[in-house]
């Protein structure tokens, strides 16, 4: 039986990897520390890579420059997955991070240190972290340099779309594109960057580029904060937006696109695109509540399907985590927390 291109095999595969997470990184303290707001991304090469994220939640979160690279083409023991450590170069909290085009690089997007850059790069094969070169006068663009932006790769055009965040003072509406087509580190640069009016202010987006459509989508995420800077009202899901033509203002296309009745607004929730071409989404938050949910998006249709995965509430009701698809069709998720715990839950 097949549910939308997941199989039952499949849903078992994750929730496998739900319930034995904490034993995992139990024996791997030495080079896994516990994490929520996780960055992650399977290169070309079929290896996931771990950069940054919060290891401990106190009066201020405290970050980690952690970066692990881990095989996934190779057999391996789950209670003692072999993540290799790579070197770390600034520490991230609430970070993103997607593949270059030709899969060469780890692109890291949202930089919290506000006078830096919005974008890093490190390049697999020389392991060399590089700083993406500047577009003429963007340093004087309002919401340029943020953090807590939603990011993808647009497989078909090479182009990385950076969307919303938040510059420590007001969550934002702007649409940052980055071309990767084929080029090192050095070559890639800002085709646009402004506050466009389409979309609106969204503070953690999720942002996926949809190999079907051949456009980025973006939904969910908050759109108000209240006066102590926490998110204090996030977006409906039955509405998402089309982004697509980002190699400069004149070819760029914004469309709004309706979505049936679906999951309760969030953010901080963990998505990835399936083999079908499909959007999972699983848990997340909004400003009082943990979900622990699963859900399918048809993007041939544009309608939502509930899944139900039956697991302990402690494994399934998360935010913060990251999920990417294996090479195998399993979906893996990492990092997370869980309301008035700050012990992650991973």
């Amino acid at each position: 039986m097949v549910i939308h291109g997941i199989s039952l095999l499949s849903l078992a595969r994750l929730l496998l990897l739900l319930i034995f997470s904490h034993e995992i990184a139990a024996q791997n303290a030495s080079n896994y520390k516990p994490i929520s707001y996780a960055a992650s991304a399977i290169l070309s090469d079929g290896s996931l890579y771990l950069y940054g994220g919060v290891i401990k939640f106190a009066v201020t979160n405290a970050g980690t420059s952690q970066f692990l690279r881990i095989d996934l083409t190779q057999n391996f023991d789950t209670t003692s997955p072999p993540w290799v450590t790579l070197p770390g170069y600034l520490t991230y909290t609430m970070v993103e991070a997607t593949p270059s085009m030709n899969g060469e690089q780890l692109i890291l997007g949202g930089n919290r240190d506000i006078d830096g850059p919005l974008s890093y790069i490190y390049d697999v094969a020389h392991a060399k972290w590089t700083i993406t070169p500047t577009l003429p006068g963007m340093s004087t663009m309002t919401g340029y340099k943020r953090s807590n932006v939603g990011m993808a790769l647009d497989r078909h055009t090479g182009l990385v779309y950076i969307y919303g965040g938040f510059n420590r003072d007001v969550f934002l509406r702007e649409l940052s594109v980055l071309d990767t087509n084929n080029k090192g580190p050095s070559e890639m640069k800002w085709t646009l960057s402004f506050n466009q009016a389409t979309i609106p202010t969204l503070y953690e987006p999720y942002v996926l580029y949809l190999p079907t459509q051949r456009k980025i989508l973006v939904m969910a995420g908050c759109v108000r904060m209240d006066t102590q800077g926490y998110a204090s009202a996030c977006t409906p899901l039955n509405v998402g937006y089309l982004v697509s033509g980002g190699a400069s203002r004149e070819t760029l296309s914004l469309q709004t696109q309706q979505l049936s009745t679906g999951p309760a607004a969030r953010y901080q929730g963990c998505r990835v695109v399936l083999a079908n071409g499909d959007v999972f989404i699983q848990g997340g938050r909004d400003p009082t509540t943990f979900y622990g949910d699963a859900w399918l998006l048809n993007v041939g249709n544009w309608s939502w399907t509930s899944i139900t995965i039956n697991g302990p509430p402690a494994a399934m009701t998360r935010a913060g985590h990251t999920c990417q698809l294996g090479p195998n069709g399993q979906v893996i998720i990492i990092g997370g927390k869980t309301f008035g715990i700050h012990k992650m839950l991973y």
